[in-house]
């Protein structure tokens, strides 16, 4: 964290199982990566797995104290890569999410991943805002990956016919909501086009002022 933190970086994505999760990280050494966050100025996406997927890691009761102790630089990630059906299902699974964690006096920002492992952005487009006006702490990330290219046949045909957006279509949209929207970029697609036009996604997010994250994943 520390060498990341001296790129300039100002977030960063800890990505943990805890038990009864196989192979579960210590909370003690979850706190002492989030000390050492806090001490490099990062702020930190928490995506916590203890074999279910509706947020209960959360709050289970040794955990709400150690989210509570770092509130000020988390981000907890809420909703993960989602396989809804519906906007719908969606909403509703979002918002039990929300309520949940809400519940447990948890008030740090809660991140929602769209459908389509994360890369619909029309479900956060229409709905995100439901969102925010449910959380009685009004502080929802929405995000869409955007694994999406400028010169890919395939982004050119599947994706745009599926959702009727390329991805700088998806940064102007997302600049006209008044909600957040993070986008997720990396340089890996895995549907075909191997290496994005990642600079021209930052350089669009930037000129639109909409946050990012990079979310590199593949590291051969």
């Amino acid at each position: 964290i520390p060498e990341v933190a001296k790129t300039g970086a100002n977030f960063v994505r800890v990505l943990v199982s805890i038990p009864p999760a196989d192979y579960p990280t210590s909370l003690a050494e979850i706190d002492s990566i989030l000390a050492t966050a806090k001490k490099s100025s990062m702020a930190v996406d928490l995506s916590l797995y203890n074999k279910t997927m509706n947020g209960s890691a959360y709050v289970q009761a040794d955990v709400v104290p150690l989210i509570k102790k770092y509130e000020d630089i988390l981000c907890l990630h809420a909703m993960g890569e989602g396989g809804q059906n519906s906007d719908t299902q969606w909403v509703s699974e979002c918002k039990a999410t929300i309520k949940k964690i809400r519940d447990a006096g948890i008030r740090c920002p809660l991140f929602m991943l769209s459908t389509s492992s994360g890369r619909d952005p029309n479900v956060v487009l229409h709905n995100g805002q439901k969102l925010v006006d449910f959380d009685p702490q009004h502080n929802i990330l929405c995000g869409v990956q955007l694994y999406w290219g400028y010169t890919s046949s395939l982004a050119k045909g599947w994706w745009l016919n599926n959702w009727g957006f390329t991805d700088k279509d998806a940064i102007d949209s997302f600049a006209l909501r008044s909600f957040p929207i993070v986008a997720g970029i990396n340089n890996h697609d895995p549907y075909g086009d191997p290496w994005l036009d990642y600079e021209t996604q930052l350089s669009e997010t930037q000129a639109k002022r909409i946050s990012w994250f990079w979310w590199d994943w593949y590291n051969p």
